[in-house]
């Protein structure tokens, strides 16, 4: 790590330094019986036996978040570098992978207290122990910026059969989903609503700060044609696993009808009813879910549910239907977000 400047009461880079890579190199473990070399030299070292899963993904201020929210409620450092963590080890995991390297980005604004940039290093070492104990930070970079900024780069381990992609799912498939739908989008609109959130809709708002995808489903998958997170929604990843395989998927409205229904406490908090939780579950993105195609239903390992089929793609048709009615790629996207 190198070129931070501006924390206060951090000593400098040293001294900042000093404070954060601890917290980042947590207890040692061994990580698949391999030597490496972590902070502490220009580069990290690290074995790559036949080839890697590489993936990075930043957490931004104002962009993926606000210190403080229209609701009134501060945002804990520590989820910063939790969710940082947790949507790079979902890219992983959706290529039927382990994750077993990262590399961190810490950008932040002159002035930022250390103790806050602490928080986000503590938020990063619970995500790895939560969701990948397996995977070790071996290095990184702290440096000045407008906003704050947690890049994280995660390199991981494909299974014995190889990384799943998003092009293989095949007519006669069956699709079928791994997690949660629609409980980020729900928190992440009590907190930009203007009332005071109750304490019995925080498990909302923590699916948005903190989410936990399906590890053990990713690596499980191994007769998965196709694989690939839900990031963005349901419905646009969906459209994308459609166009990469050169496929149509029919999905069930009734198979989907219990993820708005796990939906509807927060809906009526905010005035709302059935068709807002159903917009969340099907155009609501991070909740890292799996989403992934299976030559049969016994083909599905346990944690998946069977919500459609794969068909022929049909010149005109529409790539993606709902129980027989088009769904369009409507969902998160980073660059057309005001």
């Amino acid at each position: 790590m190198s070129d931070a400047q501006g924390a206060s009461s951090s000593g400098g880079e040293a001294g900042l330094l000093a404070r954060i890579l601890p917290i980042l190199a947590g207890e040692e473990r061994a990580t698949a019986g391999f030597p490496f070399l972590g902070p502490g030299d220009d580069a990290a070292f690290v074995p790559l036996a036949g080839g890697a899963l590489v993936t990075v993904d930043a957490v931004v201020e104002g962009q993926d978040f606000l210190w403080r929210w229209p609701c009134g409620l501060e945002h804990d450092p520590r989820d910063v570098g939790y969710k940082s963590v947790a949507q790079n080890v979902s890219d992983v995991n959706a290529m039927g992978g382990v994750p077993r390297w990262a590399v961190v980005s810490l950008q932040f604004p002159k002035g930022t207290p250390a103790e806050r940039l602490e928080g986000i290093a503590r938020g990063m070492r619970e995500a790895l122990d939560e969701l990948a104990p397996e995977c070790r930070i071996v290095g990184g970079d702290l440096g000045r910026a407008g906003e704050t900024a947690s890049t994280v780069t995660v390199l991981g381990e494909a299974g014995p059969e190889g990384p799943k992609t998003r092009s293989g799912a095949r007519p006669g498939d069956v699709v079928a989903v791994a997690g949660d739908l629609g409980r980020a989008a729900a928190g992440l609109a009590l907190l930009l609503g203007d009332r005071e959130i109750p304490e019995r809709l925080m498990p909302w708002v923590r699916a948005q700060f903190r989410p936990v995808p399906p590890m053990q489903a990713g690596p499980a998958a191994t007769t998965a044609t196709a694989m690939m997170d839900v990031s963005d929604s349901l419905a646009r990843d969906a459209n994308r696993l459609a166009e990469a395989s050169g496929a149509a998927l029919a999905l069930d409205a009734d198979a989907l009808a219990q993820d708005a229904d796990a939906l509807m406490e927060p809906a009526a908090f905010l005035g709302a009813g059935r068709e807002l939780a159903q917009e969340w579950a099907l155009i609501g993105g991070e909740d890292f879910a799996l989403l992934a195609a299976f030559p049969s239903r016994e083909d599905c390992p346990q944690g998946f549910r069977v919500i459609g089929e794969v068909r022929e793609a049909r010149p005109g048709a529409p790539a993606v239907t709902l129980s027989g009615r088009e769904l369009t790629a409507e969902g998160w996207d980073h660059l057309e977000r005001d």
